[in-house]
């Protein structure tokens, strides 16, 4: 679950290093080149994407959340009856 938090967490910081490099971009007050930017951008995106594979569409939360919740509580039973 930690993992999964690190991801989002990394993926909510890559979508703000595009915005902010594609704000750049646009202004062009940037003291990059254009191509630099432009590969940064893409570079971002396609690990965006791959932690979106891997992470993000395949749990689904609201669905997480109901496993770990069964889980505590076969636990606490368990734990009850002994």
């Amino acid at each position: 679950m930690i993992e999964l938090l690190t991801k989002y967490e990394r993926f909510e910081e890559l979508e703000y290093k595009i915005r902010r490099l594609k704000s750049e971009l646009e202004s062009g007050k940037s003291k990059y080149s254009t191509e630099v930017i432009q590969a940064s951008i893409k570079e971002r995106e396609k690990e965006m994407f791959e932690i979106e594979e891997k992470y993000i569409k395949p749990v689904n939360l609201v669905d997480e959340r109901q496993r770990l919740v069964k889980q505590l509580l076969s636990r606490y039973e368990r734990t009850k009856l002994h």
